[in-house]
Parts: structure tokens; sequence; C-alpha cells
């Protein structure tokens, strides 16, 4: 294809090509039509370009550089992507009018915010909308907890988006770092118009080298303050979910008494090496979330009654134990239940009484 012909020369400090070659970068890149492949050769980009023009299929690349496929290597810029009009949606010509006035407001919004924190981004009109591109000064290497910097993106984004609710922003790019977007002068399958780049005034704007865009964009600073806000964050989520589980297991020891270890009214039947086969059933419940988790365990466990012939190699306490582990596990028996079949020590187990402390006290 002859880029020559798809947009008007501005004076362009570097042509289309050299362009599409700093925008691929010196990492891999996932290429999409919409369906994936990567690859490490930048100038792969442009028989695709021309492979999507020609088939009328889109042409995507991933924001973020790659060193395999669906494998993130690092941070090289944030994405947004502003339309005013989802394929899911099916707007009156009124209302898609409506959108669209809706969208240049928004556009301009985010534009201000861009310019009240000092920053430019590669801007590009697509069909329905734009997408900015704002550049960090160098491509920052990320590690495979890939959940992390999730967090750590939506944190940079948000430093753009402020409390504001954005109806033309596409909600699901925040904290997308595995996104695919439109590459600069691609054509549209459906409408063969050009992916245009334009200016801070969302004008036609001349091709510039990408470090115009980084020496103007975020810094290791922004990237780092972004780590310790997300690492608050995830420590104090942390710190509620240990107080949830924390409030669960204290509600289900008072409710059920069941409080994370074998119960009085198991343990004195075993010392005593004796236990009916209903209440052993029961313990392999008891047992299992006491930490007895394997077969190897429960069955040493069993080792103290006086029918034990776990050392046998037709050994039935083996068979039952395997067969009980091969099915779904049930809760721990609550101590009514206990009760009902009539194994409760009462008043000589401490957690009974317990019980009946809270129930006196209305609890």
């Amino acid at each position: 294809m002859d880029y020559s012909v798809v947009l008007s020369v501005l004076d362009d400090h570097i042509s289309k090509e050299q362009f599409l070659l700093e925008f691929f970068g010196n990492f891999g890149r996932e290429l999409a039509d919409p369906t994936q492949r990567f690859t490490d050769n930048p100038t792969d980009i442009f028989p695709f370009i021309e492979e999507c023009a020609r088939e009328k299929k889109p042409a995507f690349i991933s924001v973020q550089p790659r060193r395999a496929a669906n494998d993130v290597i690092g941070i090289e810029k944030l994405f947004f992507d502003f339309d005013y009009l989802k394929k899911s949606e099916n707007l009156t010509n009124r209302q898609i009018e409506a959108r669209k006035r809706c969208l240049e407001r928004e556009v301009r919004k985010f534009v201000f915010n861009l310019t009240k924190a000092k920053v430019k981004a590669l801007v590009l009109k697509t069909r329905r909308g734009y997408h900015f591109h704002i550049f960090f000064d160098s491509v920052y290497l990320i590690d495979n907890d890939i959940d992390y910097w999730k967090f750590v993106y939506k944190e940079l984004q948000r430093k753009f988006m402020g409390r504001r609710k954005w109806v033309t922003l596409d909600s699901s790019i925040i904290g997308d770092i595995m996104r695919m977007c439109r590459i600069p002068f691609s054509i549209h399958e459906k409408s063969g118009e050009v992916i245009q780049l334009l200016d801070m005034n969302l004008k036609p704007d001349k091709i510039r080298g990408l470090d115009y865009y980084r020496l103007a964009g975020l810094t290791a600073e922004n990237l780092r303050y972004a780590m310790k806000v997300t690492d608050g964050k995830l420590e104090n989520k942390a710190k509620v979910q240990h107080q949830i589980q924390q409030m669960r297991k204290e509600h289900w020891e008072t409710v059920h008494g069941f409080t994370g270890s074998i119960r009085p009214c198991f343990s004195i039947r075993m010392d005593a090496g004796e236990m009916g086969h209903d209440q052993r059933r029961a313990l392999l419940v008891e047992a299992y979330y006491a930490g007895y988790n394997t077969e190897a365990k429960m069955v040493e466990l069993f080792r103290c009654f006086h029918d034990f012939d776990g050392d046998k190699s037709n050994s039935k306490c083996r068979y039952q134990v395997h067969y009980w582990f091969e099915r779904p596990k049930p809760k721990p028996y609550t101590c009514e239940t206990l009760q009902e079949h009539g194994w409760c020590l009462k008043e000589r187990c401490p957690i009974y009484q317990r019980r009946m402390e809270k129930l006196k006290n209305g609890k």
C-alpha cells in the first residue's frame, strides 16, 4: 500500500513507515484481525495492514509490548477508548446524534484533564470515536503477577478519569493491560475510513516521533505512586477479608460448636478406643475439617480404635476412608445434631458450657 495517499502530508517529522515501526517498538507485539498472532518482527506490521485492508478485516495491535502470546512484558502507555455507540446498542438517529454531542463534550473534558496534568497524548480518530495513548518515558518491565499490575494500571488511569461518570468511555479498558487497539493509519473494515492522527485540539496533526509523546507523558514517579496506592489498597482489602473470615469463623463456632479441632465428644471415645459406626462417619467429617485432609492422615487417626486393621492388605478401614474421600465433603455436625444422636458430653464439655452461658446472656 502507498501510505502517502492515506493522509495528506502536514510537514511530517518522520514517515508513516517510521512511525509505525516506533509504534511497534523494540519488543514483541500481538497483531489481531481479530485472531491474535504474536510476532517480534516490527516489519510484520506492514504486510499485516495491507492484508487487513485487502480482506476488509480490522487491524489491531496489543497496547502493551509482549514477550510471547498473551504475556505482557511491560507497561508502555495508558489507553483510553471513547465511542459514541457500542456494538450492542440499538439507538434511534436522534439518540445517536445526542450521543455524538456527548462524545465531543467528554473528549474535550478528557483533553482538559490531560492538559491540566501537563501531559500530551497520541490521539487517533476512529470511526465512532477517539483513542488516546498516554506514553511513559520508557517501557517499565513487569513480572508475571498480572492481577497486581492490573490494579496498578487502573490506578494510573484514574489519574485522568477523576470521579466523573463517563458515558462514552469504554469501561472495559479500565485495568486492562491485555488490551488490543486499532493500528494508526490502518483502514476501517466497514467504512474504509483511515485511523487518523490528531493533535490535542482534535485536529489533523503532523506525524512526529514517539519521543514527542514520551517526553510529555508519564514517568517512573507516576508508576511508583500508583504501586504505592495499590499496595495500600490491597493491604486494606486483605485486612478486611481476614476480618470477615474471622467473623464467619466465630459465627460458625458460636452457632455450630465446631472450633476447628476434634471436639471432646469424639476425642473421649477415641481415647477409649471404641466408637459406633455412625459416629465414626461423623468423625471423618470432623477430622477432615480439623486438618486430617489426606487419606494417610485419616487412616492413622483411626489407629486409636481397638478394631483398627489399617496395616492389613485388605484393610476395611483404608477402603472406607478412600470411599469417603472420593465423595463431596459435608460440613461438620452441629452440636445440636451431636446431642440428637446422644453423643454430647453436655456439662463435661467446655464448648457446651460456653454455648449455655451465651444462651443465658441472650446471645
